[in-house]
């Protein structure tokens, strides 16, 4: 497992990287690591879902703490940096198989679901599918934070002559808004791990156990007859960001009374590469901290 991997190589291959000081990193790392230390109940977490003794479960804690300052970095460098510098991020990423993957956003008019996970450097990865994307087809990404001039910075580097990006805030008319524009051919960006605080839930089986997990990508894909195209990131030993992507899911058309079942299916489809990822990386994806709140009594 990555987690075994030496936590202070990973910030210095980050810190050559990433151009901030070194310095500067490891303060950073230093002040979260010693509030990190007392999660008692991330340790207690990760010893339970993943069956890890407790110095490894430690090892997972001190690796996502620098994940999650790495993540931060990320986007503040990106939300900062010159257009021109904007481009170099994006070639920074190992993204495998993306010759396939470009074609197929270019040959496949029909709407399309991205759907991602808190994982790895994945604007980098949508930044790479956003300037790959040919034609006049939009793409639009679903926030649940209010506007920053943090965030409005970050997307202006996404656009081009070419390009539009438009941000849909998640309130009760953006499932409707998300729909119009699938059926329309044009591509949504979601992010599928979340809890019950972002929306409605279906229950599905995660990390081994029977879990809340938002339905809206694979609920919104049905009734905006699009495509689903799962993508997975994360950092290699070296610092470089990776990004994956899955077979396309194409779902097949819902009848109004099975559109329960089928969103629950896909779901769990998605979730299943999810976990495997997850499993793979444990100390690179954010959310652990929604674990208590996603689990639940009854068996999906």
């Amino acid at each position: 497992m990555s987690h075994k991997s030496n936590t202070v190589m990973q910030l210095i291959h980050f810190a050559r990287r990433s151009g901030y000081p070194f310095r500067f990193c490891v303060n950073l790392l230093q002040k979260s690591l010693s509030t990190a230390l007392h999660y008692k109940s991330f340790v207690d977490l990760i010893q339970q879902v993943l069956g890890e003794n407790r110095r490894q479960s430690l090892a997972i804690l001190k690796g996502w703490v620098l994940y999650t300052v790495v993540s931060r970095f990320c986007w503040i460098k990106l939300a900062d940096c010159s257009c021109s510098a904007a481009n170099s991020h994006h070639s920074d990423l190992a993204f495998l198989d993306v010759q396939r993957v470009v074609n197929y956003l270019n040959s496949h008019q029909r709407g399309l679901v991205i759907a991602t996970i808190h994982m790895g450097d994945y604007l980098a990865a949508f930044l790479t599918l956003s300037r790959s994307i040919s034609g006049d087809r939009q793409v639009y990404i679903v926030r649940n934070k209010n506007w920053s001039s943090e965030e409005e910075r970050l997307m202006r580097r996404f656009q081009s002559k070419q390009l539009s990006v438009v941000v849909i805030r998640h309130d009760p008319a953006s499932a409707r808004k998300v729909i119009r524009q699938l059926r329309r051919g044009n591509i949504v960006i979601l992010l599928f791990d979340l809890s019950e605080i972002c929306g409605g839930t279906t229950t599905v089986r995660f990390l081994g156990r029977p879990m809340k997990i938002v339905r809206g990508p694979a609920e919104l894909a049905l009734l905006g007859w699009a495509d689903i195209l799962p993508i997975m990131c994360h950092f290699d030993d070296q610092g470089t960001p990776v990004a994956e992507a899955f077979p396309v899911i194409r779902p097949s058309t819902a009848k109004k009374q099975k559109l329960t079942e089928s969103t629950q299916q896909i779901t769990q489809q998605l979730i299943d590469i999810a976990d495997r990822h997850i499993r793979k990386y444990p100390e690179q994806w954010h959310h652990w901290p929604l674990i208590p709140q996603m689990l639940c009594l009854s068996e999906p």
